[in-house]
């Protein structure tokens, strides 16, 4: 709020109490630090260094892949994935949720099921299906298809006529079909997990079939299963997230640029906020999709193909959020001090002098609580852990501490612009007028690059 002001409340301060401030400050860790990455012409260095060596894990999120594999949301030695291993060596995993297709010929009326067409088409689906997919022949069932061969409507009418000579044939074909016989199931029990990632291929196959397999068009095909819902809800989900992505950010920009009246933001977030976040989630790919930590034998960032499908869902977010919390307490202190009359230069040490600390503890006290995670058996905490972790570690010590009172550095004048800031008469970080005062030019403000060329004498003083 007094930033918004121009800091005009802050209280006096005696001679004594300034002097001891200044001392402190002189001492802090903090203001060396600060002053020795922003000084010319290091500062580039300051940045071009830590975006150099990010800019590999970064480009990596573009291998980003993600999966639905249900083992992935369980305990590792939980009894469900004890017995899920039991299943899979004896019995086939598609046992444990059939997948269904239904074919609907309500329109043609009640009994459309009980035709010569009905079963052809209901046979072509299944025999599609397993042409084109792992599924054999007695994986796979239909009215016209009951033991892994195809059956006319003729056999199966007589079948239905004489229930005592056609075994559970009967049974069957009813519990397969709706009450007024215009629409039948094929179910379908695959040879992999119906819950694991070659869902995601054999989902695009049948419906690719239903779609594109010459059927006739009077009937409608449906591909149904608690599989199937969980495919076409991760699909929709990374359909739109890109989307939410830009959004974000987009919104981000346009908030931040008037809470600090800065048409600067936009460039300033591109280095220090979307780009630190790529690397962050490009090196999560890197453990977990590519398992280059596989080394350590560590189960909580071992290589899982690829990161369940919720993870960066619901990170991001959070990430983005943290991120953006330490900045703005960060920029609004040194928007205060440079507001108050303070060179550019000394706005951003004093503002890491005073906010240092209290971010860095903030950042370890949520890495701490975060890091819990990376102790539990289940492979999707293991993975929110570890992308928050990182994320709250590299924004406190080299985002917040390092790039951003870098980047100021360097915008000086663009940082404000169209604000209006003081110009003349400015202090240093201690206090006194600022001699052989720049104006705050910002070096990309000015004709040449560097700071003695913009002066035209031998000092350079933000």
């Amino acid at each position: 709020e007094r930033a918004m002001r121009g800091g005009e409340d802050r209280p006096s301060l005696t001679l004594h109490q300034e002097e001891e401030n200044n001392e402190n400050m002189r001492k802090s860790y903090w203001y060396r630090s600060t002053k020795a990455l922003i000084k010319w012409p290091y500062v580039y260095l300051t940045i071009l260094i830590p975006l150099a060596l990010i800019a590999p894990a970064a480009l990596s999120l573009f291998d980003f892949n993600y999966s639905v594999a249900n083992t992935q949301i369980a305990p590792r030695n939980s009894p469900s994935i004890e017995c899920y291993k039991r299943i899979e060596s004896t019995f086939p995993l598609g046992l444990m949720d059939p997948l269904y297709v239904i074919i609907d010929a309500s329109s043609l009326g009640p009994n459309a099921v009980k035709t010569e067409a009905f079963f052809n088409t209901s046979a072509k689906i299944a025999e599609l299906i397993i042409e084109r997919s792992e599924v054999s022949s007695s994986e796979i069932t239909a009215v016209s298809y009951p033991n892994g061969a195809y059956l006319s409507w003729a056999a199966a009418s007589f079948a239905l006529s004489n229930p005592s000579l056609s075994g559970p044939y009967p049974a069957y074909f009813n519990s397969s079909t709706n009450e007024d016989f215009s629409a039948a199931l094929i179910t379908i029990s695959t040879p992999f997990s119906p819950f694991g990632d070659k869902m995601k291929g054999f989902t695009k196959t049948v419906r690719g079939v239903l779609n594109d397999g010459g059927l006739p068009g009077e009937y409608q095909y449906y591909f149904a299963g608690a599989a199937v819902w969980m495919v076409d809800v991760t699909n929709l989900t990374f359909e739109l997230f890109p989307y939410i992505i830009l959004a974000t950010v987009l919104a981000i920009f346009v908030m931040i640029s008037f809470l600090l009246m800065s048409a600067f933001i936009p460039i300033r977030y591109a280095l220090t906020l979307v780009f630190p976040l790529s690397f962050i989630f490009g090196v999560a790919v890197l453990i977990y999709q590519k398992g280059v930590l596989n080394g350590l034998n560590w189960a909580a960032v071992g290589g899982v193909d690829a990161m369940y499908w919720l993870s960066p869902i619901i990170t991001f977010p959070i990430c983005t959020g943290l991120a953006l919390d330490y900045d703005i307490f960060l920029m609004c202190r040194v928007a205060e001090y440079r507001l108050e009359g303070y060179t550019n230069r000394a706005s951003i040490l004093k503002a890491v002098h005073e906010t240092g600390g209290i971010i860095t503890a903030a950042g370890i006290i949520m890495a701490i609580a975060f890091g819990g995670m990376l102790f539990s058996t289940t492979d999707t905490l293991n993975q929110i852990a570890w992308i928050l972790f990182s994320s709250v570690l590299f924004d406190t010590f080299v985002v917040r501490t390092v790039l951003v009172p870098a980047v100021l550095t360097l915008a000086a004048r663009v940082n404000w612009w169209p604000r209006k800031v003081p110009q003349g008469k400015l202090m240093d970080e201690f206090g006194n007028e600022a001699t052989d005062e720049s104006k705050d030019q910002a070096l990309l403000s000015v004709n040449g690059s560097s700071p003695k060329a913009a002066e035209g004498d031998g000092h350079w003083n933000l």
